[in-house]
């Protein structure tokens, strides 16, 4: 959910010439004095997460002084947070990762220049899909930023009958590359995420398990730590560009959707993402404080294919509950060096029965 607000805040932004950035020097006790729920203790207590700076494009977005932490720590803070149920519900492991993941205001400044080294060679690595990415993507200037935000809904049903085209399909695989999207620039530390692809309905494509590799150099090490049977073939029509396989040719929507706790829309989509994170190599170079941030741009990748999935006529749904275990067992994954956090379907959306569509903002 942070990284659906972190880029839903940095598509509204860009949409008026501003940016945001997230203040990653900051460590969570000094978010928590500047929100107001500093010292707070309890079984209510609430989490801070992190704090996006928004500035015009064209500055740099400065860090808040320790001057001003202070000032607003001496504060004293009005009104108590509404209460969300009659008692408090316990969950222990919540609990415990909020815990372990608290990030140190100097935790920044220890892995800066060594992440900012690896995102520069990475983005050396790839810097020719630049100008070859873009013949396929949706011209920005045919539909408008503002009714894509404002039309934006997850499906509830979807047609098991549509499909979608094959370019639609390239262009929002290109659109979640990190180098081509100004969108992930939020992003502090780089980016973890690869997609493991349910394809049910894609035109000139065989349904079965794709993976797209969003980082080329991660390639040999998922071919390495997946099933040594899976076939590795690229798509004849796919772009030469992007790092996207065929694993096994099979359909699989009845399998897709049990993975995501039996959800009939996962089945109907035209395909489903499975977002699988670099794991265990971020927070042992981190630290524990990385964990929130590999979900963070889960979130952030699923609120971009929901407005590309707007902006082609289609409709995206962000798919919570999953049996990631099983997932993991089924491409035979062990160990923690990958983590399935999040899946994502898209498709064509059906007609909600029962409901009323009523303008969303007054005119």
């Amino acid at each position: 959910d942070i990284g659906h607000a972190i880029a839903a805040l940095t598509f509204a932004a860009a949409g008026l010439g501003w940016k945001t950035s997230l203040l990653a020097d900051m460590g969570l006790e000094e978010v928590a004095a500047l929100l107001g729920i500093f010292g707070e203790i309890g079984p209510e207590k609430q989490e801070p997460a992190c704090l996006l700076a928004i500035c015009p494009a064209d500055e740099t977005c400065s860090r808040i002084s320790s001057t001003v932490v202070s000032t607003f720590k001496n504060l004293s803070w009005a009104g108590i947070p509404n209460s969300l149920s009659p008692e408090h519900v316990e969950w222990l492991g919540i609990e415990k990762a909020a815990s372990a993941a608290q990030k140190r205001e100097s935790d920044y400044f220890e892995k800066r220049e060594e992440s900012e080294k690896e995102i520069k060679s990475g983005t050396r690595a790839v810097s020719l899909l630049k100008a070859s990415n873009s013949r396929n993507q949706l011209d920005p200037e045919a539909v408008p930023l503002r009714s894509i935000i404002r039309g934006r809904r997850s499906a509830i049903e979807m047609d098991n009958s549509a499909y979608m085209e094959k370019e639609t399909f390239y262009a929002m695989l290109q659109r979640t590359l990190p180098e081509n999207n100004p969108i992930f620039n939020t992003l502090a530390f780089g980016s973890f995420t690869h997609l493991l692809l349910f394809v049910n309905r894609v035109k000139d494509l065989l349904p079965g398990l794709y993976i797209f590799i969003r980082k080329p150099e991660e390639k040999e090490k998922f071919k390495a730590a997946i099933r040594p049977d899976f076939l590795w073939e690229k798509p004849k029509n796919c772009p030469s560009d992007l790092e996207f396989y065929l694993l096994l040719e099979e359909t699989l929507h009845s399998f897709a959707a049990q993975l995501s706790c039996a959800q009939r829309k996962v089945a109907d989509a035209c395909f489903t993402a499975c977002m699988l994170s670099e794991f265990e190599e971020p927070l042992n170079r981190f630290g524990a404080w990385i964990y929130p941030y590999l979900f963070w741009e889960c979130g952030i990748l699923g609120q971009l294919l929901y407005l590309e999935a707007e902006a082609n006529g289609l409709r995206g749904c962000g798919i919570g509950c999953f049996f990631d275990d099983p997932l993991h067992e089924t491409i035979g994954l062990k160990g923690l060096e990958y983590q399935d956090l999040y899946h994502f379907a898209v498709g064509s959306p059906l007609q909600e029965i029962g409901v009323i569509t009523l303008p969303a903002y007054e005119k």
